[in-house]
C-alpha cells in the first residue's frame, strides 16, 4: 500500500484513497488520465481537488504530478501494467 499526501494551491492536503483516481469517480479510467493531462494544461481552469492530486501521483508516488502520472494510468486501462504506482526503472 502506498500512501502519499499533496498540498492544494491554497494549502490543503489529502492522502491517497484510490492510486490513479484524479476525477474522484471511484474507477481508474483514461478519464483520470484526460483530468491530469488537462490540470497540468490549465491549472486555473482544470484544477485538481485536493483528493484527487493525491491519488493522481501514481507514478514514482511523491515526485508530483506529470504527464506520466497520466501515462501510467493509460498503460493500466490498456493493461500493460498491472496495478499502481508504476515505479520508473
Amino acid at each position: 500500500t502506498t500512501t502519499s499526501t499533496a498540498v492544494s494551491a491554497t494549502g490543503t492536503t489529502a492522502d491517497v484513497t484510490l492510486l490513479g483516481d484524479a476525477n474522484l469517480d471511484s474507477k481508474v479510467t483514461v478519464a483520470d488520465a484526460v483530468a491530469i493531462l488537462q490540470s497540468i494544461a490549465n491549472k486555473d481552469k482544470y484544477a485538481l481537488k485536493p483528493q484527487g492530486a493525491a491519488n493522481a501521483d501514481c507514478f514514482n508516488t511523491g515526485d508530483g504530478i506529470t504527464g506520466r502520472d497520466a501515462l501510467a494510468i493509460q498503460k493500466l486501462d490498456a493493461k500493460a501494467i498491472d496495478k499502481l504506482p508504476e515505479l520508473s526503472e
